[in-house]
């Protein structure tokens, strides 16, 4: 179980990353009547941080494994990870990406 956690990590992230800004986008618009009111826009930014955070730690940690992977599945497993987890960087910043830019 721990080798598909750590297999799907960066899609976890991404996931992650997708659901809470739209969640914050939502809680912002009842409660302060703007999605875009400050306080939102700088809890994206904070949450879009974290889950880069969380993508570039996956990816720390894969690609020594992978260096020293022993068989194809360990490859498979940690080349793997590491492929994820930077998809989910870049899809974590493009979607951060309007409210670290100021748009």
């Amino acid at each position: 179980m721990g080798r598909w956690l750590f297999l799907l990590a960066g899609m976890i992230v991404w996931l992650v990353h997708f659901l809470g800004v739209y969640g914050i986008a939502s809680v912002a618009d009842v409660a302060l009547k703007d999605a875009g009111a400050l306080p939102a826009l700088w809890t994206v930014a904070g949450f879009t941080l974290a889950c880069t955070a969380a993508d570039v730690g996956v990816v720390a940690a894969a690609v020594p494994r992978l260096r020293r992977a022993a068989d194809s599945l360990d490859r498979f497993i940690y080349g793997g990870a590491a492929f994820n987890a930077g998809l989910s960087l870049v899809a974590v910043i493009w979607q951060g990406l309007p409210v670290i830019v100021g748009g």
